[in-house]
């Protein structure tokens, strides 16, 4: 784990997983090193989260468009209560996973 929570991996771990591209503006792309911007997406608000359902979340949580849900939900979803993330980034399904 890094000292701010996200697990090591997130920052190089996940090179060249996915095969997307490396827009995180896109959704779908984005499966490169995961970067801080993919879950704290334009933090000055998450009322403009891009999905609806992250638009109440707390401590600048707002996943960007390539992060994506997995089959069943209606966005990625976070729990602060779990410490995990239920979602598809990188190209990979975390179901839930814990950061």
């Amino acid at each position: 784990m890094g000292g701010n929570g996200c697990p090591q991996a997130h920052l190089g771990k996940v090179e060249n997983v996915g095969n997307g591209g490396l827009d995180i503006d896109t959704a779908g792309a984005g499966q490169g090193n995961s970067i801080c911007a993919e879950c704290h997406y334009r933090v000055h608000g998450t009322n403009l989260a891009p999905w609806s359902a992250n638009q109440s979340y707390s401590r600048g949580v707002n996943f960007a468009p390539n992060v994506e849900p997995i089959s069943g939900q209606s966005a990625p979803l976070w729990s602060l209560a779990n410490a995990n993330c239920t979602l598809i980034c990188h190209g990979t399904s975390h179901n839930p996973e814990g950061y």
